[in-house]
């Protein structure tokens, strides 16, 4: 098993086979939210609990908070929920 994460995250693109392609999101002093170069693939099952929202907000653009388990050496995350934040975070740049 790998090591469980919490990252926030912005969507990129999402695949029929809910595979989410996202980058990474840093926090700034003053609270607000930068897209990072940095990419994760976040792999959804039917068991991934979706808070705040629902599935069909889990779209390019979206501000997510995601808690899994990293699997392998590569950023894929085996999402156990998903949070979303658009709306309730700010995202600049990118």
């Amino acid at each position: 098993t790998g090591a469980s994460v919490d990252l926030m995250l912005r969507v990129v693109g999402v695949s029929p086979a809910s595979i989410i392609s996202t980058r990474l999101l840093r926090q700034d002093a003053d609270g607000t939210y930068r897209q990072t170069a940095q990419f994760a693939r976040i792999l959804q099952s039917p068991a991934t609990k979706i808070e705040m929202g629902q599935p069909s907000d889990v779209r390019p653009g979206a501000a997510l908070e995601v808690r899994g388990v990293r699997k392998g050496q590569a950023m894929t995350i085996d999402a156990q929920r998903i949070v979303i934040l658009t709306g309730y975070v700010k995202v600049v740049g990118n």
